[in-house]
């Protein structure tokens, strides 16, 4: 009886963990499309980015409770672009990864 009280503990705490990480993701989606809908673009996708080779951010700006997304918006200009944001304690945004114009918020 123990054993089965203990893995529906385990089990209310994972699902408990996988519910908070699922309502994180999406409200980081959902500030990167304000984001980009405050520039008057409009988001093509999002990806969660955890290969650090990838992101303009460089390997020193990576570490505990950092989340790294990529996204693909098009601009006003009507141009594909593809901007990057680091969530942490504080955000970094890189809206035009060629331009290299990023700004913090």
């Amino acid at each position: 009886m123990r054993k089965l009280r203990l893995v529906g503990v385990v089990a209310l705490f994972l699902l408990i963990c996988v519910g908070l990480y699922s309502c994180m993701d999406n409200g980081y989606k959902s500030q990167i499309k304000q984001k980009v809908e405050r520039v008057g673009g409009k988001i093509i996708d999002i990806d969660y980015n955890n290969d650090f080779e990838d992101d303009p951010f460089g390997w020193l700006e990576h570490g505990k409770n950092i989340h790294i997304y990529s996204f693909r918006y098009l601009n006003s200009d009507g141009e594909i672009t593809t901007g990057w944001v680091k969530f942490s304690l504080i955000n970094r945004w890189i809206m035009d990864y060629g331009l290299r114009s990023d700004f913090n918020e």
